[in-house]
């Protein structure tokens, strides 16, 4: 635990948060986890959060945000205890079903510095990964004191609760159920009525649970395939090469990598290494059953490890990633068990191997993993570390868009640019770098080549719920008033939900032309969707300003700063507005706040009409 902290510290201390990759999603952008309140827990728990119900880790990321805001140390600090905590958990886990210290010690060490670890401790938003992970264990060492304490109910019901709050971090946890069935036939439970009626409740759980992620993932059309499309058989072979993946990086960590996305067919066919991969699984199960002495070890260790990430090999695909060096956080635990249990069986001359040769073989594994642990929570730093890593070992679209992203929202739109043309040449048809490149070319004030790219970033993603705004806003500034209006009404119709900012934008557009009362009818619209639009308030001010209508004009003011105290801007109007009404004293005082909250100006007007 001590070489796993240090391994990870500079991580703790370095480490940004990964703004193009869930981080803005669970953290940064995050509006729900930034009040602290009993509403904002309400709202947690009731609640999908972008294609997920994990409550438990949205109010972990609320607390923080709470006490730290958006400093990203105490994040990634936590994360790494809660990890040190597992290890522990780990430790005594492997030590109640196996009775040996060794095995647990060699299993725990293997857990808490395997490089594919590092992606569920290094990435904030995969506190759910640690979060779920910590209670399972203590909900698995309940049991295990269940089995050993003559099946005392409270050990049985703690087990339930902590499988629940397991639940409540990630829908990952529904497999806790099989796991117990697996902790029966490890220690020999005889199948009975009774062994049938304590696991009822779980299955329940694991049910209801099992519920909420397929309608949270549906509400949003995450379980719509974005790839190619498989055939049955395809999609075995697929699974094949995931767990194929996984053993196989368990004693080769190397090459790493943030995404693994999908083969493509080659005349129709997969890879063969997809094809090996099926021979590969067929040949572990035929050693599990030939080989007698050890068989009972083989069984339960592989499914542990099937059971934990069978839900995660995708018999359907979806999304653009195969596999995830996350998925492999708590299945792992059963493949370190079962090599804890051949060391030891190797180390007690059950098998002959030298036992010096051995204690090497260790040490260098151990010093080997540790500085590829090490080494990969660089690649964690941010998003712009993290995607080059991605470019120099796989080239790809969503590689260069995501690090294109991140100079984008750096500022560096020419670098920005770049990245996405590489992303439209590895994609032509990559509707987000096509909407992404449409911004930089904005910024770079290119007005023509950005609507031309939000018009292709329309055509080829009917979804698109961004394009028309952005074309809009180009069109905009370009001076097309009727070509601006039309897209900003086909935004409020693909995008509801961003209807207040729209009559917004159309609102601005129509004071722009002079079109005052056509404006504040915009503003009104989107009043009564965001009743707080201090912006809207204060836009309708000047609107009614500019028509003379200064008492109405000094009341939306009066609206915005209510909103917004430190608003100089309204201040200032309202001072200006005052003026016209010949009330001098309103004038000044508005003119002096207006001074106090950073509007220059307002110190001329304070001293011609204040004095």
């Amino acid at each position: 635990m001590l070489l796993t902290f240090f391994i990870y510290l500079s991580s703790v201390i370095n480490n940004d948060f990964i703004i193009n990759w869930d981080d803005h999603l669970y953290v940064t952008q995050n509006d729900v986890i930034k009040t602290l309140s009993w509403e904002t827990i309400k709202t947690i728990f009731t609640t999908f959060h972008y294609e997920n119900y994990h409550p438990l880790t949205n109010l972990s990321n609320a607390i923080e945000y709470h006490f730290f805001e958006l400093n990203p140390l105490p994040y990634h600090f936590i994360n790494l205890l809660l990890h040190l905590a597992n290890t522990l958990l780990v430790f005594i886990f492997i030590k109640k079903i196996t009775s040996s210290k060794e095995v647990a010690i060699i299993a725990s060490a293997l857990f808490a510095i395997h490089p594919m670890h590092v992606e569920s401790v290094a990435w904030v938003s995969e506190r759910k990964d640690l979060l779920y992970t910590l209670f399972y264990l203590i909900g698995l060492n309940r049991y295990q004191n269940y089995i050993d304490g003559n099946n005392k109910i409270k050990l049985l019901i703690d087990s339930f609760l902590f499988f629940i709050l397991s639940c409540l971090s990630k829908s990952a946890a529904v497999s806790f159920p099989i796991v117990l069935i697996l902790l029966d036939y490890y220690h020999g439970r005889k199948f009975s009525v009774r062994i049938l009626i304590e696991k009822i409740p779980f299955f329940l759980i694991a049910l209801l649970f099992g519920f909420i992620a397929l309608k949270s993932q549906s509400s949003t059309g995450a379980t719509v395939m974005v790839t190619d499309h498989y055939s049955l058989i395809d999609r075995f072979f697929l699974c094949a090469y995931s767990l194929s993946f996984y053993i196989l990086k368990l004693v080769f960590p190397i090459s790493l990598s943030v995404i693994y996305l999908y083969p493509k067919h080659i005349d129709g066919l997969l890879p063969y290494i997809y094809y090996l991969s099926g021979l590969f699984i067929l040949a572990i199960i035929f050693i599990i059953y030939k080989t007698k002495e050890m068989r009972k070890i083989l069984v339960f260790g592989f499914l542990f490890f099937f059971a934990t990430v069978a839900l995660m090999i995708q018999f359907i695909p979806v999304g653009r990633a195969i596999v995830a060096e996350r998925y492999s956080y708590l299945s792992y635990i059963g493949l370190f068990f079962i090599v804890g249990k051949i060391i030891v069986d190797v180390k007690w001359n059950k098998i002959g191997v030298n036992k010096t040769s051995l204690n090497v073989i260790l040490i260098l594994t151990g010093m080997f993993f540790s500085w590829i642990t090490f080494s990969r929570t660089k690649d964690w730093k941010d998003g712009d570390a993290l995607f080059s890593d991605l470019i120099k070992k796989d080239p790809s679209a969503i590689a260069y868009y995501n690090r294109g992203y991140v100079k984008q929202m750096a500022g560096d739109h020419k670098s920005a640019l770049l990245d996405f043309n590489n992303a439209i040449v590895y994609d032509s048809v990559y509707a987000l770098a096509y909407n992404n490149r449409g911004g930089a070319k904005f910024f770079l004030k290119d007005y023509k080549g950005a609507i031309e790219d939000y018009t292709k970033a329309i055509r080829y993603d009917t979804g698109n719920v961004d394009g028309y705004y952005n074309r809009a806003y180009v069109k905009q500034q370009t001076g097309d008033f009727n070509g601006a209006i039309d897209d900003y009404r086909r935004s409020l119709i693909k995008n509801p939900e961003t209807a207040s900012t729209v009559y917004l934008s159309m609102g601005n557009l129509k004071q722009d032309n002079k079109d005052y009362n056509g404006a504040i009818e915009e503003y009104t619209n989107c009043l009564k969707i965001d009743s707080l639009n201090f912006s809207a308030y204060f836009n309708m001010g000047n609107a009614l300003y500019y028509l003379k209508r200064d008492s109405l004009a000094i009341i939306n003011y009066d609206k915005a700063v209510n909103i917004k105290p430190d608003f100089a801007d309204a201040y200032y109007n309202k001072g200006m507005a005052s003026l016209n009404l010949n009330i001098t004293l309103q004038a000044c005082n508005s003119f002096r706040s207006a001074l106090s909250y950073g509007k220059n100006e307002a110190g001329s007007m304070v001293n011609t009409y204040c004095k």
